[in-house]
């Protein structure tokens, strides 16, 4: 009984101790302060006295032309490039981003998102290509979908995401995205990218806690007493 305990400790420890090194490691690179790019950072030339459109007549105009009758559940305005929009949520169909001066819904396309990414740099950059992303990867896991990937030429390797229904913009340059790459291996969110359901997701999760659980018990058992250890292996069964 005391072999096989021992052999199993030893082999879980093995595995356990590997994805806590990796814990414990990005757990202190998530500590180390680096500025980021953020988010919408840079505004455009529009300010709020050039808008002639109120957020009811926006909303009517989601409710009317784009064929969604729910409810409204915020509002705001927005400096996207060099036009200002109504950024109306609804309950059903989420987020429609409509022209504060025209009344036009804005089409994020591709051209239009390379603008937008562009808008928010903190100075001019050539642009190297524009890709559309449908789905989540190891270099994308989280964020809106489908939207485009804007990567500039430049050192640092930038990337902007530009989500085509909200017309967000995230931006990142290399270094950003190793680090928040670790940071994810420290929260475990790469296993959204395998695939999995929720409920999938939910029973890894599970199974690593339960392995985690026998290898703490298993070395409980081996530091007890040999005579106690002895007693419990003798016991009759």
């Amino acid at each position: 009984m005391t072999r096989l305990f021992l052999s199993v400790h030893k082999w879980v420890g093995i595995a356990l101790g590997v994805l806590l090194f990796i814990w414990l490691a990005s757990g202190v690179v998530m500590v180390l302060p680096m500025k980021l790019i953020a988010r919408n950072a840079k505004p455009g030339d529009v300010t709020v006295s050039g808008v002639t459109l109120s957020p009811a007549a926006a909303a009517e105009l989601v409710r009317t032309r784009d064929g969604d009758s729910s409810a409204v559940k915020d509002w705001s305005l927005e400096i996207l490039g060099d036009q200002a929009y109504y950024r109306i949520v609804t309950a059903a169909k989420g987020n429609f981003l409509i022209n504060g001066t025209t009344g036009a819904r804005l089409e994020v396309n591709r051209a239009v998102a390379e603008t937008l990414a562009t808008a928010r740099l903190p100075k001019p950059l050539p642009v190297a290509s524009v890709t559309e992303v449908k789905k989540f990867s190891l270099g994308y896991p989280n964020g809106p979908l489908p939207a485009w990937r804007v990567e500039f030429a430049d050192g640092a390797h930038t990337v902007a995401y530009v989500g085509q229904r909200d017309g967000s913009v995230g931006l990142s340059t290399g270094l950003h995205r190793v680090r928040y790459f670790i940071a994810q291996m420290h929260t475990f969110d790469q296993i959204r990218t395998l695939g999995l359901s929720r409920a999938m997701q939910h029973l890894v999760l599970a199974v690593t806690s339960a392995v985690a659980v026998l290898l703490v018990l298993t070395g409980y058992y081996l530091v007890l007493p040999r005579r106690w250890r002895r007693r419990w292996e003798q016991r009759p069964a």
